[in-house]
């Protein structure tokens, strides 16, 4: 069940979300249709038999969860490939929650936006953990809602820190 489908914007945007499981991504893609939304993601998933060549021909950017200096380089290639009109999606929490449950965000992610001044759109996923917990083959009903479209206007006296307080809450 999808709610908020009016708040995406027809502009460029960086789309922030909460993390859940490793297909929220796969979850967002249909959500996002008319537009080619791009992530960055865990190397993991560039790296994973069948999956990860369509990871990786989808535009997704890997990022590393151990070295910072990697990790940078993939931020900057997010804000590159956002600069050239590609809508970019990112985990601020940079890692999945296994609940609703928001675990703390990491700021750094939010240099994505903050960095070329881009307007953030927030999306947040409901009960995509329970998935596949209970019987197989079993129809789950999962949430995604879109949150109205943050302008760089709102946020630009915030730093990461108080941003990514902001949009957790």
């Amino acid at each position: 069940t999808v709610t908020g489908y009016e708040n995406i914007p027809k502009d460029n945007f960086v789309f922030v979300c909460n993390h859940q499981e490793n297909y929220d991504i796969i979850i967002w893609m249909p959500i996002f249709k008319e537009l080619p939304i791009i992530f960055i993601g865990k190397e993991a998933l560039v790296k994973a038999p069948v999956i990860g060549k369509w990871v990786e021909l989808l535009g997704n950017v890997p990022i590393s969860r151990f070295a910072d200096r990697s990790a940078a380089e993939s931020i900057i290639t997010g804000i590159k490939r956002y600069k050239s009109g590609l809508p970019m999606g990112i985990f601020p929490e940079g890692r999945r929650s296994f609940s609703n449950e928001m675990i703390e965000f990491k700021p750094g992610a939010l240099k994505l936006a903050t960095k070329p001044k881009a307007d953030i759109l927030i999306g947040t996923l409901y009960d995509v953990s329970t998935v596949f917990k209970k019987f197989p083959w079993k129809r789950y009903d999962i949430r995604a809602h879109i949150h109205p479209v943050m302008k760089y206007e709102e946020y630009q006296e915030l730093n990461t820190i108080e941003l990514a307080d902001k949009i957790k809450k």
